[in-house]
């Protein structure tokens, strides 16, 4: 997958931020962030800060593009972009954790934005990057997909499916639970943008959410600068 980002940044024709969030990882994740400073360059990565979910919908949009981190997939992954309609490429794999946000994508209209095997996976996402056409593209049918009625439908007639399938994994749930990182391309010269070594320090320095009520939390929206709609003059 690494080789994969490599070929990523040798073919596209403009500046770009690859945005990796590892999750609650500890330190392991400063680890991982040298490391792929060391192979993509340190100006092309970047590490988002633990914020809890309506914070990091808010930085998840920020992005331009939302690759999956093959072949751990993207089932999580998947459902932060189609809810912030932020355009994604999955490579489609032959296990349930590499499948079901590309079966989401299918039934959702957008199976275009699916690939089968590492070349296409390349391909498109440099395609994305390189054409502001293309992209735009991607945006307006991530905007015009009718999600409600082809994914959250809770009356829909397999809905049930989804309520045993979430009962079979608690029961049989895996204790060793493996850690991925999808990386989340951002355009440098945007205006959408975020400060993340600010986000970092009061993340870091704010206290811990608890129970009682009335703890300081801290509001990640004054480090967010809130993105336009999309357009090719915007990229």
């Amino acid at each position: 997958m690494i080789q994969k980002l490599i070929e990523i940044k040798n073919q596209i024709k403009r500046k770009a931020i690859f945005r990796f969030y590892f999750g609650r990882m500890g330190d392991t994740k400063y680890v991982m962030l040298q490391y792929l400073s060391s192979l993509l360059g340190s100006e092309w990565v970047e590490l988002a800060p633990v914020v809890q979910h309506r914070p990091f919908l808010d930085m998840f949009q920020l992005g331009h593009l939302f690759i999956d981190s093959h072949h751990h997939g993207a089932s999580n992954g998947a459902v932060d972009a189609l809810v912030t309609r932020v355009p994604l490429v999955l490579w489609e794999g032959d296990r349930w954790n590499n499948r079901i946000g590309c079966a989401m994508l299918k039934r959702a209209g957008l199976g275009w934005l699916v690939v089968q095997n590492g070349d296409d996976y390349v391909n498109l996402i440099v395609r994305l990057v390189n054409d502001p056409a293309l992209w735009l593209s991607a945006v307006q049918a991530m905007h015009g997909a009718d999600l409600d009625k082809a994914l959250f439908n809770a009356n829909h007639e397999d809905a049930h499916h989804l309520s045993n399938a979430l009962h079979y994994i608690i029961k049989h749930h895996n204790e060793n639970v493996t850690h991925n990182a999808c990386p989340l391309i951002r355009f440098k010269g945007t205006e959408a943008g975020l400060n993340f070594e600010e986000a970092k320090r009061a993340t870091a320095t704010a206290p811990a959410a608890a129970a009682g009520a009335g703890q300081k939390q801290v509001d990640i929206n004054q480090f967010l600068v809130q993105p336009k709609q999309p357009s090719r003059d915007g990229l």
